[in-house]
């Protein structure tokens, strides 16, 4: 396995750890719910890895350049940490671009947090046809996801869609916000 997909595959992995340690049952952290361990494998994968997926399709269209992914060590840390006390934060990493402008790295930044308002959008279509248990926490998380990122501290992917236009990061700082009263 290249470093490129490792680093996706355990970023998936603390993702959905942090979401399992966020929404598990009232007691201790042992034994293990297997119904919400899965709902949050499941809703890691729908919600972080697409994420990454939009930032490295549009770099590729946007720079014709390729992406990493960079897990960062005390983010990881500091979120499973937090969410053991039930505070959703979740930062594992992010992609990195060489040499692409302000302006490339705003629009490949910004394609993230899209991906993940996109897909609520679609949640919320599929769960008025189509009612299933998961649909709750994947809406919720699909604009938190996409919501969090776009605050405007790095290394978010808000931070770099602020310094590259300030009224792009505003809209898509209030769909989020938005996504959160539907």
């Amino acid at each position: 396995m290249d470093s490129k997909l490792g680093s996706l595959v355990v970023g998936a992995l603390i993702v959905s750890v942090c979401i399992y340690l966020s929404n598990r049952p009232e007691g201790p952290l042992f034994p293990l719910s297997l119904a919400v361990l899965s709902k949050s494998l499941f809703i890691s994968l729908f919600l972080f890895l697409p994420h990454e997926f939009f930032h490295y399709v549009v770099a590729r269209k946007t720079t014709g350049l390729d992406t990493g992914f960079l897990l960062i060590d005390w983010a990881c840390l500091i979120s499973l940490i937090l969410c053991y006390f039930r505070v959703n934060f979740i930062l594992v990493g992010g992609v990195v671009v060489d040499h692409a402008s302000r302006q490339d790295m705003g629009k490949i930044s910004l394609a993230g947090p899209l991906a993940n308002y996109a897909f609520g959008v679609g949640v919320m279509i599929a769960s008025l046809l189509f009612p299933n248990p998961y649909s709750d926490a994947m809406l919720f998380y699909s604009f938190w996801y996409g919501f969090f990122n776009l605050l405007p501290f790095p290394p978010l992917d808000g931070f770099k869609v602020f310094m590259w236009d300030k009224k792009t990061w505003l809209l898509s700082f209030l769909l989020g916000a938005l996504g959160f009263l539907l």
